[in-house]
Order: C-alpha cells, then structure tokens, then sequence
C-alpha cells in the first residue's frame, strides 16, 4: 500500500509551483527583515559615533535592497 499522504507528490498538482512561490515569498522575507536590522543598526551605530560599524551596516542596507529589487523582478520570458 501506498502513501497518498501530503507529502506524496513533492510541490503538489502544479508539480512545485507552489514551493518555488513559497520559497520566493520566504527570500523576500528574509531580504526585507535585513534590509529593516541593518537600517535599525545603521542608525544606532551612527548615534553612538561607532562609524565603522554604522558603514558595515550600511552597505547590509545596500545590499539586502538589491536582493529585494532582484528577488521583486519578473522572471525573464522567450
């Protein structure tokens, strides 16, 4: 006998489409909750006259922003 459970057919009837969507939701996620530390530490460091520190972070910033913008674009099509 078979398992016909949820975790039979991987990704589902749309064969994962669905994960792939979920995993994109997550990486954008995890992309925005950097983007807001690294801002938070950006200005606490800056504050606290802790200049290497507050550029370290800043660049975080710069960064996760890019990921956001990149993860945001649609995919290319033919």
């Amino acid at each position: 006998m078979t398992n016909r459970g949820a975790h039979a057919r991987p990704g589902g009837p749309n064969g994962g489409a669905g994960r792939a969507k979920a995993a994109l939701a997550w990486e954008r996620a995890a992309y925005w909750l950097l983007y807001v530390v690294a801002l938070a530490a950006t200005l606490w460091h800056w504050s606290h006259d802790n200049l290497g520190l507050s550029v370290l972070c800043l660049g975080a910033v710069v960064a996760s922003m890019a990921m956001v913008a990149l993860s945001s674009r649609p995919p290319d099509t033919p």
